[in-house]
């Protein structure tokens, strides 16, 4: 684990001048704000899928600090001699590097798309909202993956603050820092390496596999200036076209708790959030027993010993708490902001994976860069509608210059929060039969659910 960690990734088409300039994609990989590298997304499909469709571009994938090195926070001293958010400013500075500098790889600077899936797409939100919602004009559109500034991830934290500040003593603590008369100091004169021990040492409970963490993004009141929720309803954003697409069963891949078997066991789930006793209460009535996910699979006896006879319950509500309700709520703001915005629901249920899984967090990332290694043609072409309707957003600010024949139109959201009025989603639908077809669907899902969960978010989850 380093800081010198700023690096970049540039891709681009063959026969590319210096003067082509081409529209820009500007990826920022996920990993919970702990783990991750550019290096992980291979972008050479993604840019052949966009040049084979007549819209060609260049991409771009970029590095940021992590774990504490790029979010450390929990002290006043942090406050007063430090900075919050150190990782969302690295992105930044890429995207000023890119401002200066894609011209020379034959990109144009004026066209460019910053996207991300999970936290990379919560890093994209919260590059929307920074210095009040400030147009720096480091980007024209972006594109977020089951992540947003308003994802309430983790949702098992109760209150933030609280839970940064532990983590701050816990971490001087296992370094030695915890007695010196400046413990902010005494860990910026660490080695490298006794900083990435304390923070190897030990798990919180949180997340398992995130060391000492994950660690968050601040409101420090300068990068971040208002809450997500706030961001939103103050309309404090960069109103830029955007996408925005969930998966339909998030979070099977995410869940914090391994087992969810009786009444008892959800409603401790849900007041992980911070909701009181009423609110979870309500909740529990909105997601009965019998509502599920994922839909399609029924658990076997000895499934259910293992995961709970109510852990599908949890997976609903999970799902919508941390994402559904944040796509709602975003696409919603940028209709009320006269802004442009499109709205999917992703249903990839590859044959190969555990049926427990359903079209689980991250299940689209393959397919969007066309990386897709299968000799079942139904997949292979859903990875070739999926990049091509990227790169036809990134090119166009439009997802339906695509030129893949048989998909219907992909409206324009537009469902608006003041009137109740509800948009309509593009359903990116397979289940590895060439028969399976995506199409729109009116994005009314479980919708008293989540108009709820975002009634009381901010005052109830600290969101």
């Amino acid at each position: 684990m380093s800081e010198d960690c700023l690096s970049l990734n540039i891709i681009r088409p063959s026969n590319v001048s210096n003067s082509s300039e081409l529209p820009v994609a500007v990826w920022i990989h996920g990993g919970g704000l702990y783990s991750g590298s550019s290096r992980q997304t291979n972008l050479t499909n993604f840019v052949s899928q966009g040049t084979a469709s007549n819209n060609p571009f260049i991409a771009v994938s970029i590095n940021y600090r992590l774990n504490a090195f790029g979010f450390l926070w929990g002290s006043d001293e942090v406050a007063a001699h430090g900075s919050a958010n150190n990782g969302l400013r690295d992105q930044r500075l890429a995207l000023s590097w890119i401002q200066e500098n894609i011209g020379f790889f034959g990109g144009d600077p004026s066209k460019v798309t910053i996207f991300g899936q999970s936290s990379g797409g919560l890093s994209v939100g919260k590059q929307l909202i920074a210095y009040g919602g400030r147009d720096d004009g480091l980007f024209r559109a972006a594109i977020l993956q089951s992540g947003g500034m308003a994802e309430k991830w983790p949702y098992n934290i109760e209150d933030p603050g609280v839970y940064t500040r532990d983590l701050y003593m816990n971490l001087t603590t296992t370094t030695g820092c915890e007695g010196s008369a400046s413990p902010f100091e005494c860990l910026r004169e660490l080695p490298i390496e006794s900083l990435s021990a304390g923070l190897n040492i030990s798990n919180t409970p949180v997340f398992a596999g995130t060391g000492l963490g994950p660690w968050l993004t601040q409101v420090d009141g300068d990068f971040l200036l208002d809450g997500p929720t706030e961001s939103l309803d103050k309309r404090h954003f960069v109103p830029v076209p955007i996408m925005y697409t969930t998966t339909t069963d998030e979070a099977t891949a995410f869940s914090f708790v391994s087992s969810v078997d009786t009444d008892a066991d959800f409603r401790a789930f849900v007041a992980a959030g911070g909701p009181d006793e009423v609110t979870v209460s309500e909740i529990e009535k909105l997601y009965p027993r019998d509502l599920g996910l994922p839909a399609g699979w029924t658990p076997t006896a000895e499934e259910e010993a293992t995961y709970g006879a109510q852990w599908k319950r949890a997976v609903a509500f999970h799902t919508d708490a941390v994402e559904t309700c944040s796509r709602r709520r975003t696409v919603n703001a940028w209709t009320a902001a006269n802004g442009t915005a499109y709205a999917a629901r992703i249903n990839i249920l590859a044959p190969n994976d555990a049926a427990r899984l359903g079209s689980h967090h991250s299940v689209e990332l393959d397919y969007v860069f066309g990386n897709v290694e299968s000799t079942n043609k139904a997949l292979v072409n859903m990875a070739k509608l999926m990049s091509r309707v990227w790169a036809s957003f990134v090119v166009h600010l439009d997802p339906n210059h695509h030129h893949v024949h048989g998909v219907p139109l992909w409206p324009v959201w537009s469902g608006s929060e003041a009137d109740g009025t509800v948009g309509y989603n593009f359903v990116f639908n397979t289940n590895g039969s060439i028969d399976s077809r995506s199409c729109v669907e009116v994005d009314d899902y479980r919708l008293e659910q989540t108009r709820y969960l975002n009634s009381v978010m901010q005052r109830q989850m600290y969101y």
